[in-house]
């Protein structure tokens, strides 16, 4: 049998061909801390009524832009004064349904809206009025629209709140 080749002799100086790297010893492997749980936003959207004249004759059809604001009875029997709003639902396809299905909810015209109540309220916003987003759904999950009326009067026609 023939003997391997002997390696070839290097020049004095220059490193060997596959320079050896010095053996670390191993550490133990630390546990990985549990991430918690990122938890969604919860969708949250709102729905900000403007009339542009409260319209009930007098000075009243040159007032000025008014919003509705809704009183929220707290726990201490205080009232909050806010717009109708609310968390979106896991039904609800989007987050100007949830604005106006809170609206119904909110101002006693429908408890619990159906998909067709809430669609006839957002196509009445939209014929009478005019239904546009003001803040689109950002990263906290909040979004806000805006329906607006030329008077209050106009409004509550619209939306069956009275029999003026």
């Amino acid at each position: 049998m023939p003997a391997a080749p002997a390696p070839a002799p290097t020049p004095r100086g220059t490193p060997p061909a596959t320079p050896r790297r010095p053996v670390r010893p191993v550490r133990p492997v630390r546990p990985v801390r549990p991430v918690h749980p990122v938890h969604p936003v919860r969708e949250k959207a709102f729905l900000y009524v403007i009339v542009r004249n409260l319209g009930f004759g007098g000075g009243t059809n040159s007032s000025g832009p008014h919003m509705l604001l809704i009183g929220h009875k707290q726990r201490n029997d205080r009232c909050q004064w806010g717009v109708p709003g609310g968390f979106k639902d896991g039904t609800d396809p989007h987050s100007m349904y949830t604005a106006v299905r809170e609206f119904l909810e909110e101002m006693g015209i429908n408890s619990r809206p159906s998909p067709r109540d809430v669609a006839n309220a957002m196509r009445k916003m939209v014929s009478h009025g005019n239904l546009a987003t003001v803040v689109p759904t950002n990263r906290a999950g909040f979004s806000a629209y805006g329906a607006v009326f030329d008077t209050a009067l106009e409004f509550e026609r619209t939306m069956g709140l009275t029999n003026m």
